[in-house]
């Protein structure tokens, strides 16, 4: 059964977003995120105070018994790398996961995922630039969080914050990296894209991207575009410890459309393995997404 947004719930949410944005002070471009550095090293940050990042290795792919550990943040090395391609001048996986600024000028390349962070106790700060067309669709995703542990309060000069922008295509970094982080919206960017950015900056993965996909799924490469099969690498085990908290959702936000870079609309290129499934990714959150988010970033 799908979830709606309550009217009256939307509606108080932009009353609300209007009031704190009349009053504060727009991020500018110049206190974004330094994304100059390597790419194998994106997501750290100085500003990271009295957190943990000891390293989580064997990261199970049941939940996680101690939840505190989930809603800490951690830092999980990996030197499995997977490819990128540039857009916007910044380095994209998946085509919408950005990583950083390439030292080298090449146009593609490997990246490898060293860290990712948590929103301490779910707490999103978040700011809309005022030239952003269709404020709206941002509010309608947030209030997608709303039965969830994440709280997304206006930005008022926090030092960390999302900051949704005007960008080609729809992109965000994956976890916190620390500062004003963008996430990157055209025109065409639905409100079911810009949650699914959300959660990326969350710190979840696409679901085909998953390292124990193939046991769910089988990927037709034959129907893929070879200009967008990277789109189907496995992620590193690593990258399993959020999006892990729940077994392969055939419905989750994350998950690709099963005809997704396919040669033709009509041939599949994601088939499910398990009998009775369908690759049906949601409009909204599924419940696996917010159970996932429940077992990182804590209850309501």
């Amino acid at each position: 059964m799908k979830k709606w947004i309550p009217v009256a719930t939307f509606g108080a949410l932009i009353a609300a977003f209007y009031f704190y944005q009349s009053n504060l002070t727009e991020p500018t471009h110049e206190t974004l995120p330094e994304t100059s550095a390597s790419l194998t090293a994106p997501a750290p940050d100085a500003r990271d105070k009295g957190t943990s990042s000891s390293s989580i290795e064997n990261v199970p792919l049941e939940p996680m018994s101690d939840v505190e550990q989930a809603k800490a943040h951690f830092s999980a090395p990996t030197a499995d790398a997977v490819t990128y391609v540039m857009e916007d001048g910044v380095a994209v996986v998946n085509e919408d996961i950005v990583v950083g600024v390439p030292r080298s000028a090449k146009m593609q390349g490997s990246v490898s995922f060293e860290s990712l962070r948590l929103w301490e106790d779910g707490v999103v700060p978040f700011h809309i630039q005022g030239d952003l067309e269709g404020k709206e669709r941002v509010i309608q995703a947030i209030a997608m969080f709303a039965d969830t542990p994440i709280k997304f309060v206006p930005f008022s000069n926090q030092a960390d914050a999302l900051v949704f922008e005007t960008g080609s295509g729809c992109k965000s970094y994956l976890g916190k990296v620390g500062g004003h982080q963008p996430i990157w919206i055209s025109p065409a960017c639905s409100s079911r894209d810009i949650a699914h950015e959300i959660m990326h900056a969350l710190g979840f993965i696409h679901e085909q991207n998953r390292s124990d996909r193939d046991q769910f799924v089988s990927i037709v490469w034959e129907n893929i575009q070879d200009a967008f099969k990277h789109n189907f690498e496995l992620f590193p085990q690593s990258l399993m410890v959020l999006s892990g908290q729940s077994p392969f959702d055939f419905e989750s936000i994350m998950l690709y459309q099963a005809t997704a870079f396919g040669k033709n609309n009509n041939e599949p290129t994601i088939l499910p393995k398990t009998e009775g499934k369908i690759i049906a990714p949601s409009a909204v959150l599924s419940a696996a997404d917010t159970l996932r988010l429940e077992r990182v970033y804590g209850s309501r």
